[in-house]
Order: structure tokens, then sequence, then C-alpha cells
């Protein structure tokens, strides 16, 4: 885990933001490449790039999702809409809950 320079890190490793936009993407496309193989859908590959961009207002992720195979246009709104049903894509959009406690003994 790192930071870019401008941040105080040494921008060696991804930042704690990339791996969520990483986590996003890699599970949009399980979830579609589950749904299209269940439905028997003609989905070669899919592709989805995420980034992320912070604001005063919050976090936005944007997915650009690209589909390759002989789909109709019906069938890509389908997964466009199954998307959207990714846990990953789920949990950023509701929110979690998130406790945290120290280990060990506290004196």
């Amino acid at each position: 885990m790192d930071e870019p320079e401008s941040m105080g890190g040494t921008n060696i490793g991804p930042a704690p933001f990339s791996l969520i936009a990483a986590a996003l993407g890699a599970c949009t496309n399980m979830t579609l490449r589950m749904y299209a193989d269940l439905k028997q859908l003609p989905l070669d590959e899919v592709d989805t790039e995420v980034t992320h961009s912070p604001s005063a207002e919050g976090h936005h992720f944007q997915r650009i999702i690209t589909l390759t195979g002989a789909l109709t246009d019906t069938q890509k709104q389908r997964l466009l809409e199954i998307a959207n049903k990714c846990p990953v894509h789920q949990l950023l959009v509701s929110g979690a809950a998130v406790t945290s406690e120290l280990s060990g003994e506290v004196a």
C-alpha cells in the first residue's frame, strides 16, 4: 500500500482507493460472466475499467464496461442492469457498518 507523492507517499504501491476500484472492476466482470453463462448469452469477453474521483462532496467511481460478443441491444442493457447487482457495487452504494477494536489487552 502506498499513496501518491502529493499525499506524502512514495507512489510505489497501489493506493487504498485503487484497490477498491480494482475490486469493483473484478466483481463486475465476474458477476457479468456468471450471469451470461447462466443465461447462455453470447458474451465472449467482458472488461471493466474503473476510475475513482474524490471531491469535497464525496467519492465517485465510474465504470466503463466493454462487452464483446454477438449480443443484442436488449441483452447489453440487461447486462448493464446486472452489473449494478455485483456485491462490491451494492456495498459501495449502500454503505457498510465498520467497527474497530484494539487487539490484546488495553491498559
